[in-house]
């Protein structure tokens, strides 16, 4: 696993390459939020997922019965640079998928293979802001 550095400094390093996709994303979306999806960890015992986002971002996540699934809601939104999700699998996921319910609503879906816990955590600093999902398999089976 990354430490807090190491993350900081990967992010700092991908700023030229996302702030061009931030802007495109503002000047194509007028008046929604970007949402650009940075990057998917797969440790031991987790899975993380890192977003850069605009500050002023609505969004909410929730889990879903029959299948399991995570879903994460940005809300009046574009969302971007999701590729790096579309195919990833391991223990805890099945599959990701990426899509738009709504006209102003970006949803990312994460089918689960068990159970799980999830936690949030919206990061502003001076490289940006980033919310943080981590899920890991849920030990009360």
């Amino acid at each position: 696993m990354k430490t807090d550095k190491a993350l900081k400094s990967t992010r700092t390093s991908q700023a030229d390459q996302v702030a061009k996709a931030i802007e495109d994303a503002k000047h194509s979306q007028t008046n929604k939020s970007s949402v650009i999806a940075q990057q998917i960890f797969d440790g031991d015992n987790y899975v993380g997922i890192s977003f850069i986002v605009d500050k002023n971002l609505r969004y909410k996540h929730f889990h879903l019965d029959s299948p399991l699934r995570f879903v994460i809601d940005f809300y009046n939104a574009g969302i971007y640079g999701t590729n790096n999700l579309k195919g990833f699998s391991n223990q805890l996921i099945s599959k990701i998928k990426v899509g738009h319910p709504g006209k102003n609503t970006s949803r990312v879906v994460l089918n689960l293979n068990a159970p799980s816990n999830s936690e949030s955590d919206l990061v502003n600093d001076e490289s940006g802001s980033y919310i943080n999902f981590k899920l890991s398999k849920n030990n009360s089976d």
